[in-house]
């Protein structure tokens, strides 16, 4: 991986766990300059999400990495991984980035790769999509049909 490639993370991951984690270590090699993180805009509450969302990062993993945080808002509507990278294209392509990360649950990745690469081929040919899962605390692997 060249360290011009950021990570883009998915809507409902969540950040508290694995995630952040794959999140701080990803930078901490140097493996990712910049990381984006899809966002909604507004919590239940009418609270805004970038700021707490960067103030948790800061506190738990550092100001250098807070700082290499950018957010892209997605709307209430937003409720597919198609939908999703539709709103968050435009985020990355005013970034100027050719290349991309998507972090998604380690069991969606070939569902989300796939309509993350028909999506960036439709939208800009030139940039070039790659899928990397993180474990998902609610996904058992041994017992996922029981669930």
């Amino acid at each position: 991986m060249a360290a011009s490639q950021p990570l883009i993370f998915r809507r409902g991951l969540d950040m508290k766990e694995a995630v952040a984690g794959e999140l701080a270590a990803a930078y901490h090699s140097a493996i990712v300059d910049r990381v984006l993180v899809s966002v909604p805009r507004e919590s239940y509450w009418g609270q805004a999400i970038p700021p707490v969302a960067r103030q948790f990062i800061e506190r738990n993993y550092g100001r250098a990495l807070a700082d290499r945080v950018d957010f892209c808002e997605t709307g209430a509507g937003v409720d597919s991984t198609e939908q999703e990278a539709a709103v968050l294209i435009p985020c990355i392509q005013q970034q100027g980035w050719r290349s991309i990360i998507v972090v998604t649950s380690n069991y969606h990745t070939r569902r989300a790769g796939s309509i993350w690469r028909k999506q960036i081929r439709k939208a800009d040919p030139g940039t070039s999509t790659g899928i990397y899962g993180v474990p998902d605390q609610d996904f058992h692997e041994q017992a996922w049909w029981r669930d």
